[in-house]
This record gives C-alpha cells, structure tokens and sequence, in this order.
C-alpha cells in the first residue's frame, strides 16, 4: 500500500531509521559473514530509505552531520572498516556499500563529485580493486 498520509510516512521513517540502526550494530559483529551481509543489507536499507521524500532528508543529515535521526552515523568509517577487513566476504560488501553511497549521494541527494571525493578515500578503492580475492577483484 502506498504511503499517503504524513503519519504514515513518518512511521516509515521511524521504522527505516530503528531497523538501519540495528544493520550498523551488525555491520562490526564478531562474524564476518553476519558483518557482510549487514553491510549489504545497510546499502539496500540506504537506497530504500533514499525512494521517499522525507527518507532523503534523514540520508541528506546523515551524510552532511553525521546524524541519522538520533544517532551518530559514520559511514565513512563503516566503509573502511570494511573495505580493510580481513575477509573477502565483507571487503565486497563494502564495494557494493560504497556504490550505493554514490548512487545516493550523486542521484537522489545530488551531491556534486568533490563532496565524494572528499569523504570516501579513493586508496581503499585502489586497495579493494587490487586485492588479493578474486571475488573482491570482480565485484
């Protein structure tokens, strides 16, 4: 069902906002397939929430402040720690976390290139593109 009324919409904010927070508890658990797959589920979670007009504002502070409602959010370090972790599984959700930052940051949110370059550093990227798993290489 379509959301139309402002509560509703708000409820699905709330709701967006609880369920991305528990993704980021996930996204540092002592199993590395749990960490993957969070990570993974926290970019669908970001494109998702990104759909809605009021989703763009929470992701809009969340990347400008920091704050995700009222929670402190950093996803560039949730990017690196998982671009540098030790297995291949989370090293690739972090590419694809990282495409569905850009995605949001250029298209819905329409950040320019600069702001990008500036909070996603680019040798993680040259790390991730030559790494050791073939897996991680071909993502």
């Amino acid at each position: 069902a379509a959301l139309t009324t402002i509560e509703s919409v708000e409820e699905r904010a709330c709701l967006d906002i609880r369920l991305f927070e528990g993704l980021l508890v996930r996204c540092s658990d002592a199993f590395p397939s749990v960490r993957g797959r969070a990570l993974a589920a926290a970019a669908a979670a970001l494109v998702s929430i990104s759909g809605y007009e009021h989703g763009k504002q929470l992701l809009h502070s969340a990347f400008s402040e920091g704050m995700l409602g009222h929670v402190h959010l950093d996803l560039v370090e949730l990017f690196r720690a998982a671009a540098t972790d030790e297995k291949a599984h989370s090293r690739r959700a972090a590419l694809s976390f990282f495409e569905a930052c850009l995605r949001v940051l250029r298209t819905a949110l329409g950040f320019d290139q600069h702001f990008v370059d500036e909070h996603f550093p680019c040798e993680l990227l040259l790390l991730l593109e030559c790494d050791e798993s073939v897996m991680v290489r071909k993502a």
